[in-house]
């Protein structure tokens, strides 16, 4: 098992900060540009969370099931939980059993009996691929008697420190954890007692980059000097927010950026449309994700004096929730940590609105040429130039945010191009090279279905297609049969490598009458002879219209 990463939560100005943990078997890291998280494969994490501040002290076992079930089936990856509940529940700081989580001082006197229902939570998720944001030191707004806040004040700095060594020693066992420590507060009068709570976890720690710039919405203003904070997030209820993300953006050096915290559903005369808004502006302005948050789902249904609702499980399917899986669909159909954020409008050249308006329309182009992305929260007729996209056509694509609908516009020669929405409301303008063939907007980049790798970086086989060994160095031997395809006298098709933003790094053609179709070699180099980097790889192959893959690991 690998080490949980640290994130360190403090509200200063509304800020957030993460720490990670400097562990090579971590199950997220800092990608090599500086601008998202990715697995130990090289896979990237596409941040789509949810707040569930209350999932450990609200509900029971069979209720957290209910709740994770949908969270995964909706393509949520992530959700934010304290470990610990000061007030947001019906029986603070009881859990749904009556177990309370210290039977005297706190910090220092753990009840198991709230900590094995605590683990079996983090279990559930952790077998839904849900990573936990786990608060275990919530401080609660102002200070006051939301959090824990009162609590770490009378604690002795050995206390903290002992605490985290509980927290360190046993979730140790659990890749799926990032703590959060602090929250809804200027950290600074308890920092040193939070501080001890990460030293005493025993977690090593990336160290920052220097000389980042402050923003008043930024997790970085809290910590000034502090030498663990290695992802930088946004925490705004500012109805312009693409503005404080994009300010985390422009930090120099970069840092991993993502929205921690907006509107959520039910609360602050939010629309569905205002939260969609929150999401795809702070993707195209540099945020490699968004934690989404309803009311009463954050908080269970613990009380109605938030936003007059309590049924949390009527409250799953609701257009905040559905949207949110619409809007991971979208940015995963497309090479998304390639995306630049088009500040200065070199693509998108009108109709983007005014700046500083909640009609201002973003939007950010691949780096590689791939593909041009632009969110209009009101429908209008926009200009787009082409020119940074790579081949000499494009093909371009409506996206209905709401439902996921699709809507062709064809192929049209590299340029300058108007398009106008199909009807009213917000939409989603993606534009391809076309030579690409990329899916429609919102489908798998890669295909479906393929064998997933497991937890000892191993793939099962795909009928037809064998692929040894694996994991390897750089010595892969691709084998393809027809007897995938028990039909097929002649076969022909392609062999390639992708990596895990879909893009093709190798690639050879076949054809053969019967038989072993192609006996192939990979050695871990793109079409250029160029050495790729470690991490995880499809390998697909495409013969007579039917495409078959299988997922290989590269090591170095």
């Amino acid at each position: 098992m690998r080490r949980p990463l640290w994130l360190r939560q403090s509200l200063l100005a509304l800020g957030y900060l993460m720490l990670l943990s400097g562990s090579s078997g971590a199950v997220l890291q800092v990608s090599s540009n500086q601008r998202y998280l990715e697995d130990e494969f090289g896979n990237p994490f596409f941040l789509t969370g949810d707040a569930a501040w209350s999932l450990i002290a609200e509900l029971t076992l069979p209720e957290a099931t209910i709740y994770l079930d949908d969270r995964e089936a909706k393509g949520f990856n992530l959700a934010m939980v304290n470990l610990i509940e000061h007030q947001f529940s019906s029986n603070p700081p009881a859990n749904a059993y009556g177990d309370v989580p210290f039977t005297g001082r706190p910090f220092v006197t753990p009840n198991e009996d709230y900590f094995a229902h605590a683990d079996a939570v983090v279990a559930l998720a952790e077998e839904r691929g849900i990573v936990l944001l786990l608060a275990p030191v919530y401080l609660g707004y102002g200070c006051g008697n939301e959090g824990w806040c009162g609590e770490v004040q009378a604690a002795t700095l050995t206390e903290m420190r002992e605490w985290g060594r509980f927290l360190g020693a046993r979730y140790a066992g659990y890749d799926n954890i990032v703590w959060l420590i602090g929250g809804d507060t200027d950290p600074t009068p308890v920092a040193d007692k939070l501080t001890e709570v990460v030293n005493g976890s025993g977690v090593r720690l990336h160290p920052p980059p220097h000389g980042a710039q402050r923003s008043q919405t930024q997790a970085i203003d809290a910590w000034p000097g502090a030498n663990w904070i290695g992802v930088n997030s946004v925490y705004t209820y500012s109805n312009i927010l693409y503005e404080a993300v994009r300010e985390g953006y422009e930090v120099d050096p970069p840092m991993p950026l993502f929205l921690l915290e907006s509107a959520y559903e039910n609360e602050h005369g939010t629309t569905p449309e205002s939260l969609r808004r929150q999401s795809y502006w702070a993707a195209l302005s540099g945020a490699f994700g968004h934690v989404f948050g309803n009311c009463p789902i954050w908080h269970f249904g613990y009380s109605t004096s938030w936003c007059g609702l309590d049924d949390w499980e009527g409250e799953l399917g609701e257009p905040g929730s559905v949207n949110m899986s619409f809007y991971r669909k979208l940015f995963e159909s497309r090479r998304w940590t390639e995306l630049v954020p088009d500040f200065g409008h070199d693509a998108f050249i009108s109709g983007f609105g005014a700046p500083s308006t909640t009609n201002y329309a973003t939007a950010a182009v691949a780096a590689d040429g791939s593909s041009i992305v632009a969110f209009l929260p009101t429908s209008r007729t926009v200009t787009i130039d082409a020119a940074a996209l790579t081949g000499d056509s494009t093909r371009g694509w409506w996206y209905d945010p709401e439902d996921g609908a699709v809507t062709d516009l064809g192929t049209l020669p590299r340029g300058t191009h108007a398009y106008a929405p199909p009807g009213s409301g917000d939409w989603v303008l993606v534009v391809d090279d076309a030579s690409l063939g990329f899916p429609p907007p919102g489908q798998p980049l890669v295909p479906a279905g393929l064998p997933p790798v497991d937890g000892n970086g191993s793939a099962s086989r795909t009928a037809g297609l064998h692929v040894e060994p694996n994991p390897s160095r750089g010595e892969f031997r691709i084998e393809w049969t027809a007897s995938a395809r028990p039909d097929a006298v002649v076969s022909s098709g392609e062999v390639a490598i992708l990596d895990a933003g879909g893009r093709r790094i190798r690639s050879w053609t076949f054809s053969s009458n019967g038989g072993r179709d192609a006996d192939l070699r990979w050695d871990g180099r793109d079409d250029h002879g160029v050495e790729v980097p470690a991490g995880s790889y499809l390998v697909r192959v495409v013969s007579e219209g039917q495409a078959y893959g299988e997922r290989l690991v590269l090591v170095r």
